[in-house]
């Protein structure tokens, strides 16, 4: 061994010797714990079987009004016929029917399916909201020719099936009725009549009960009813204005009592509505602000602004315009409106004195008045 190799030898041992231990990590033991319930119930399911029929989802076929027009709020249908590989109608118990129903958010609509028994189903359905559904519909997995289908649901189309009240000074009569509001645990109904000074209460079945905010002290009366709401406790909140001064917002009980005035966050609210858990929503015209205010009216939950006719989430987060610059030419200038069972908006527009539908999401559905009802 030459020396230079001998060297390099002995620097390898005193490296050697001169390094640290290795820690060696010993791992944690690693236990399969096994759920002896989930595996007893496998052992009674059947993944699935292999049956014979002699349906040919390509020959069947689904026709009928719920594949081409559809209503929101209103039921609709279409029947699927099976069919066997020649076109002749045919049934077997074992086969599978699916329909999907989805809106353009995704959200599926609850569908019906009546078995006939004789190779012809019925699918029931009603559209919850305005807008486009497709329509899938499979046979043991298949789609048939056709689907999926698109719909348009149309806006809920109104018929007037009562009117009560006339013109006049009197009990129950009005000079120009506005605001109405309706009571959800009873069903009396409250109407705004500025040019009468007074809010008229009926029964649910329309039958004159008295009026409210006409008796009592001069500071418990009210002037001209600009918007009127039931909270949920049955209390009637009015709001009312005098010609050059700030409106205000009191509340009475449904026999007429007056009960206190809500005004100390508000500046000149036009319009109030009561959500399901009690909350008052306010449109103040002085800041151009919609106010929560708790539901006895005290605090100030939340405030947010915007002009026009503009949606918000219910944390006041801004998502879009209605009726200002609609691509057919629609703009609304509106004191009052809703949204009705149907999930879309009717909005009272003063600028032509009709009714206009909008679908949620902003949309333009359809216009009508009271002679078209």
């Amino acid at each position: 061994m030459c020396q230079n190799e001998g060297h390099a030898v002995l620097g390898r041992c005193e490296e050697l010797l001169t390094t640290q231990d290795i820690e060696v990590c010993t791992p944690q033991h690693v236990v399969y714990c096994v759920n002896v319930e989930a595996i007893n119930n496998l052992r009674g399911l059947v993944p699935g079987q292999v049956f014979e029929t002699n349906t040919d989802p390509s020959q069947s076929s689904a026709k009928g009004r719920g594949l081409t027009k559809a209503e929101a709020g209103t039921e609709t249908s279409f029947t699927v016929t099976t069919r066997d590989s020649k076109g002749s109608q045919c049934y077997y118990e074992q086969d599978q029917l699916t329909v999907i129903i989805c809106s353009q958010k995704g959200e599926e609509e609850e569908t019906k399916i009546n078995d006939c028994k004789n190779g012809t189903y019925v699918m029931r359905y009603k559209p919850k909201s305005v807008g486009l559904r497709d329509i899938s519909v499979e046979v043991n997995g298949q789609p048939l020719t056709g689907s999926p289908w698109r719909v348009q649901a149309t806006g809920h189309q109104y018929k007037a099936i009562h009117s009560f009240g006339s013109r006049g000074t009197g009990p129950g009569q009005f000079k120009r009725p506005g605001s109405i509001a309706v009571n959800k645990r009873n069903g009396k109904i409250a109407i705004a009549d500025p040019d009468n000074h007074r809010v008229h209460l009926f029964d649910r079945e329309c039958k004159y009960l008295r009026t409210i905010g006409d008796k009592g002290l001069d500071a418990e009366r009210i002037n001209s009813p600009l918007s009127v709401e039931f909270t949920t406790s049955d209390e009637v909140i009015i709001i009312h204005g005098e010609l050059m001064k700030l409106s205000k917002m009191f509340l009475f009980t449904e026999q007429g009592n007056f009960i206190k005035a809500i005004g100390q966050h508000l500046i000149f609210p036009r319009s109030v509505s009561v959500r399901d858990d009690g909350h008052m929503i306010v449109c103040d015209w002085a800041d151009n602000s919609v106010k929560v205010l708790s539901p006895d009216g005290t605090e100030l939950e939340q405030s947010f602004k915007g002009p026009h006719s503009k949606v918000f989430n219910n944390e006041g987060l801004y998502l879009y315009d209605i009726g200002y610059k609609e691509p057919c030419d629609v703009q609304v200038i509106s004191l009052e409106f809703t949204i009705d069972a149907f999930n879309s908006l009717i909005v009272c527009n003063t600028r032509d004195e009709r009714l206009h539908l909008f679908s949620l999401d902003g949309k333009f559905v359809y216009t009508f008045n009271i002679e078209e009802i």
